[in-house]
């Protein structure tokens, strides 16, 4: 709980640090998983802490990885730190394949904050994510894409495909 506590309010002061380019323009906290103990009646000898951290910027993952490091110090905890997923923060530098994506979607494109594998890539600055349906329903009970977003992304996959493979 201290812990936890103590990270929001680093998160907090982080706020000021912000990255025009994504939907929510500052780094994210998110404590998604606690577990321990294996019995009500005693003190549980291990505690696992799993949280989620979006970043707008890849300079700031050293510097958390230092506020964690002195958490665990300032309060005696004995703790091991292990990063499951780290992927970069990347944008996507190339304004004229921007133009042609936003030409066949009829959309303007904008910077969001969600990882995908999208960063892995060799390319990293030459890719966009698109897709179907609306991330309002992502990653929760009932996740859903419905008929017409999905002929919807047929029609720019598509489109896609004849601009860049054909």
């Amino acid at each position: 709980s201290v812990f936890i506590m103590e990270m929001k309010k680093y998160f907090r002061g982080m706020a000021k640090e912000q990255n025009g380019i994504f939907d929510n323009p500052r780094a994210t906290l998110n404590v998604a998983q606690i577990a321990g103990g294996d019995a009500m009646n005693k003190v549980p000898s291990v505690c696992t802490l799993g949280f989620e951290m979006r970043l707008i910027d890849n300079r700031q993952r050293e510097k958390i990885m230092q506020a964690i490091a002195d958490i665990i110090k300032k309060n005696g905890f004995k703790a091991e730190v292990g990063i499951g997923i780290s992927l970069p923060v990347t944008k996507c530098s190339d304004r004229k394949f921007i133009s042609i994506v936003e030409g066949i979607t009829k959309k303007t494109a904008v910077g969001v904050s969600y990882a995908t594998e999208g960063s892995l890539l060799p390319n990293v600055n030459n890719f966009v994510i698109l897709g179907p349906g609306s991330i309002k329903v992502a990653h929760r009970a009932n996740e859903r894409v419905s008929k017409s977003s999905l002929y919807k992304a047929v029609k720019v996959y598509g489109g896609l495909i004849d601009k860049f493979c054909v």
